[in-house]
């Protein structure tokens, strides 16, 4: 091939690479919105597993018999850590909200990622079908001139 021949260079490389850059951006938000859902449902199951306990001792306590201002010093824990529980539960409603916000946009910009790549893949046929058919018109001068009776050649 001859110089004025380049490499293969694609148009939107640039878009392609921003592109590529908000796909990895989204990709790691989508991870620190799934670390923050686990650490409130971590949160979450440990409260609950505290209520089931403080439950049952608050049944052990009534069978044994115990002061009032005791029983309602107790009652009043178990209140505190239900109200906790819902906070968790509103938190969690949020933080799963986000995860699938978050999966729309990475979607999104995969899917955006994916059509500049087959815009490049396109792009990349042609220009090696270019090349063979440069390629082939040289060989098709170079037969005609190998076939053609010249003055040079005979």
């Amino acid at each position: 091939m001859k110089g004025k021949d380049v490499a293969f260079r694609f148009s939107l490389e640039r878009l392609l690479r921003y592109r590529e850059f908000l796909r990895d951006q989204a990709k790691q938000y989508l991870a620190e919105a799934l670390g923050r859902r686990l650490e409130v449902e971590q949160d979450l199951l440990n409260l609950r597993s505290e209520l089931e306990k403080h439950y049952a001792m608050l049944e052990g306590i009534q069978k044994k018999g115990t002061d009032i201002a005791h029983l309602l010093l107790f009652r009043e824990y178990i209140s505190r850590l239900k109200e906790q529980a819902t906070k968790l539960e509103k938190q969690l409603e949020k933080a799963e909200k986000e995860v699938a916000k978050v999966r729309r946009i990475l979607a999104t910009r995969q899917s955006d990622v994916k059509a500049l790549e087959s815009l490049k893949e396109r792009d990349f046929r042609r220009y090696l079908e270019k090349i063979r058919r440069s390629e082939q018109e040289r060989l098709d001068e170079i037969a005609c001139l190998i076939c053609k009776p010249g003055k040079d050649h005979g």
